[in-house]
């Protein structure tokens, strides 16, 4: 497991809840690389795998390394989600994005509602999810 990018993932983890004491991990950094080495697949050939695997989302088939993982909380904190193994999902940078504060069922309800929908309805709406809110752009200037 490479340090450096653990020491990263948990850094993360730890900046995001400044001010929510709540949202700090309840975990060790040894406890998230074992937690980490459990859930990869290197007997198919690959690190990570997404849990999600969001329409463009090719790295639930092909993989992810360990630079490109990020942990996504399954319930989010913005809804009372905690910081633990237990709610922590491994996921791409993409499908992380589109899940937004969407707690896992619903956004696996959602994928599967827009799945119904014609092909180039349902890549606009995913276009969509995967970009900042507005908020944030005005805030950066956009």
């Amino acid at each position: 497991m490479d340090a450096k990018r653990l020491k990263a993932i948990y850094s993360a983890l730890q900046s995001r809840a400044k001010g929510k004491p709540w949202a700090a991990p309840q975990f060790t950094r040894d406890d998230l690389s074992r937690w980490l080495i459990e859930r990869s697949d290197h007997r198919n050939g690959v690190a990570f795998r997404c849990a999600y695997g969001a329409p463009g989302c090719s790295r639930g088939r092909f993989g992810l390394t360990l630079a490109e993982v990020e942990l996504d909380h399954r319930t989010p904190v913005a809804h009372g989600g905690l910081t633990t193994l237990d709610n922590l999902a491994v996921s791409c940078a993409s499908c992380n994005r589109k899940k937004g504060a969407l707690d896992e069922p619903h956004f696996r309800a959602l994928m599967g509602f827009l799945f119904t929908w014609p092909e180039h309805q349902s890549t606009r709406v995913w276009e969509r999810l995967s970009q900042p809110p507005r908020a944030w752009q005005r805030a950066k200037g956009r």
